[in-house]
Parts: structure tokens; sequence; C-alpha cells
């Protein structure tokens, strides 16, 4: 009797096979230039890290965006915003204009117009109580307000463009009332077809509840506040067709996914984190983001922290899902569970970027009122802010920290 012949090696398995051996490789290099990371370099090593996650993604049969690959920054942010608000007796209405202008250091200069109305009550108590000379005060009050907005940007490739775009849509350069053009003539504009149609769409809405009691007198002082809050957004890019939808989640899933950005950031990250899911033309989730501000002492600065998550792996998707079906169905428990699931994924896959800005700002603001039992009155307000870039670092997914010159020169 023969012996049976030894299977063949498909050509897939074989390289399959010499896939695993050049993971195993770059493994062991990964660990030496880790090791010598002072000498080589943050690049060298983020690039190394970049490499064998790759390797290990295609391995694996996943799609591999291009995940890794940084990104440019926003150097330099001008914004000018207008705000006018009428109240009569408990109900105020608002509207609020802004004009954002955004160099990015890829030479790309971005325009966006926003605008926003929201109606809402105030209902205050107040009574006044003297006991032996000595007056005792109470006082309670709650607002509801309800705000929605859309806003649409254009992309230039040249600063001059961009300019030109600005020149037309404010009435003048400087003083109050030079972003009154903008409600007249945007609309207009765009559908005449005196401005181009914008490259991205956007739309927000949202609801906010607060109230407030405080005793103040015969030696005592004490308060109690409460505030609501709850928004979202969904931003459209016309021209690659994905969609970005802000998400509102409970302050305890928040955390959660949060958790692993600010132990990175040393504890510094804000308690208004924002999270965000951009999905692809076909509706498929790309990219988890979770954004946010870092607590800085100093004045005149603001910091900036992100966190990119690939969700083109399954099972980072498949953990997202969990996080969304849970907070669908009302179970908070269930939602922070699968948050803290979530976590831990971001922790060893997201890509954390941290931008520091010297921020300018200028507000003047007047009205008039009048109160007899019921108020009546009219407010308004200009502003502006300027922010530069001044420091920017990034940290790949298992890299290190590495400073971004590109960005800040």
């Amino acid at each position: 009797m023969r012996r049976p012949a030894a299977p063949r090696a498909t050509a897939s398995g074989q390289a399959s096979v010499e896939h695993a051996a050049l993971v195993a490789l770059l493994v062991v290099v990964l660990g030496g230039a880790t090791a010598a990371a002072g000498g080589l370099g943050a690049g060298v090593v983020n690039a190394v890290h970049s490499g064998v996650r790759r390797a290990i993604c295609v391995a694996g049969g996943d799609r591999c965006a291009a995940f890794h690959d940084e990104r440019p920054c926003v150097v330099r942010r001008d914004e000018r915003r207008q705000a006018t608000a009428l109240t009569v007796a408990f109900v105020r209405v608002g509207a609020r204009v802004g004009v954002v202008r955004e160099q990015w250091s890829d030479g790309r200069t971005v325009v966006t117009v926003l605008d926003d109305v929201d109606a809402g009550a105030t209902l205050g108590l107040g009574a006044e109580v003297e006991l032996g000379g000595a007056a005792l005060r109470l006082s309670a009050s709650a607002s509801g307000t309800v705000l929605g907005g859309w806003g649409r940007s254009w992309t230039f490739d040249r600063p001059e463009d961009a300019d030109r775009l600005l020149e037309r849509l404010l009435d003048d350069g400087g003083g109050p009332g030079a972003l009154s053009g903008l409600r007249r003539g945007v609309d207009e504009l765009v559908g005449g077809g005196g401005l181009p149609a914008p490259d991205d769409e956007g739309i927000r809405l949202g609801r906010e509840r607060s109230g407030e009691v405080a005793v103040k007198g015969l030696g005592i002082e004490v308060g109690a506040g409460l505030f609501e809050g709850i928004t979202g957004e969904a931003l459209r890019d016309r021209r690659a067709g994905q969609v970005t939808v802000a998400l509102a989640l409970e302050p305890g899933v928040v955390g959660r996914l949060t958790g692993p950005m600010n132990l990175e950031l040393g504890g510094r990250l804000g308690g208004d984190a924002r999270v965000a899911v951009t999905l692809d033309r076909d509706g498929r989730p790309r990219e988890l983001r979770l954004l946010g501000a870092l607590r800085v002492g100093e004045g005149g600065r603001r910091e900036q922290a992100e966190l990119r998550v690939d969700l083109t792996r399954p099972q980072i998707a498949d953990a997202l899902r969990s996080v969304l079906g849970a907070v669908r169905s009302g179970s908070p428990g269930r939602a922070v569970s699968a948050a803290t699931t979530l976590g831990r994924w971001a922790a060893t896959e997201g890509a954390i970027e941290r931008r520091t800005y010297r921020v300018a700002e200028h507000r003047d603001a007047g009205g008039r009122s009048l109160a007899l039992g019921a108020k009546l009155g009219y407010e308004t307000e200009d502003a502006s802010s300027e922010w530069r870039l001044e420091r920017a670092a990034t940290k790949p997914p298992g890299g290190i920290w590495e400073q971004r010159i590109d960005c800040v020169g």
C-alpha cells in the first residue's frame, strides 16, 4: 500500500502563511523600534505601528480604510456672530446668524454660514419675609427652550476665492450690522446662481431646560440648580455623499466612551464631549468621533481633543450598534455596559489628536426692556472670535505622541 500524498498548499494558503510571517517580523521590529523610540523619533515608531496594524487588518479580511493617515489641521479660525431676541411676558424668541472662515494646513479655506432660531418660556417666583427686622428672600425660576438651525459650507482651494465669497455675503467689513445681509440674501443668491451650491449642508435641533431655587437671608444663603440639554445635528457632504450625525447620549454613556481618551489626556477632558458617527453614501458606518474641550488654566487659550475610531472593523461596529440599541430601548444600564465595551476598543484602536489655540474674543451687547408684572424687552449682541493654532500633536493607534510640525511649522 502506498502512503497517502501530503496535501498541497494552495496559493491562497501559502499567501496567508507568508503574510502571517511578515506580520510576525514586523512585530519584532516594532518591539525594537519602541525600545529605541528616543533615538528614532516618534514618527518612525508610529509608522511601524501603523504598518503592523494595516498588515493585521489585511490578514483579517477587513476593508482597511486609510485610518492611520494624518489629517490636516485648522490653523486659523475667524468667526462673526450677531444675535437678537424679543421677550414678551414670559415668552422669548431669538435668532442668530454667523459666518466662520477656517484656514486648513493643506491650503484649503472653508466658509460656513450659520442661521439659528430659538423659542422658550421663563417663569420666576419670589417672596420676601421679614423676621425681627431681618429679611428672608425666597426665589425660584424655571425655563425651557427649543432651538434649531441650519448651516452651509463652501470649500475653496485658494484663499482669495473664499474672501470674494465673504465680500458678497457681508454688507461691510466692520461695525454692527455687517451680517444683516445674511438674513436677506443667502438663499436668494444660491437659488439665483449668484453663489455656487454649498459643498456641505447641515441641520441642528435641540432643547434645554433649567431650574433654580435660592434662599438668602438670616445668615443663610443656599441654592440649587438643574440644567438639562440635548442637541443633535446632521451634516451632509454633497461631494462625497457622506453624512455625519452628532449623537446626544446620556452623560454616563459619554463618560464610558471618552474614558480612554481622558486617561491619555491626563484627566483634563471637560464634561461637554460630543459624539459623532460618519456614514458613507450607502449608509454604512465609517467612523466614530469623540470631541471634547480640555480644562486649561491659562486664559486666552483653548485646547481641543478628538478621538477617532474606525467603524469598518466589524467588532467595533457591533459594539456601536449595541450602544445605540440600548439607547433606543431606554435601557441606561445596558447602554453604559455597551459603551464600556466600545470604550475598550477606542483605547486600543482609536487615534487621538489634540490642538491648542490662542483665542481672542470680543462682545458688544445692548437692548431695552420694560417690566410691569410681565417683561417686554429687546436684546442684541455682536460678537467675534479669532483662533490661532499654537500646538498640535497626534497619537495613532498603538503609537506614541508625535508633534504635528506640518500644522504649526
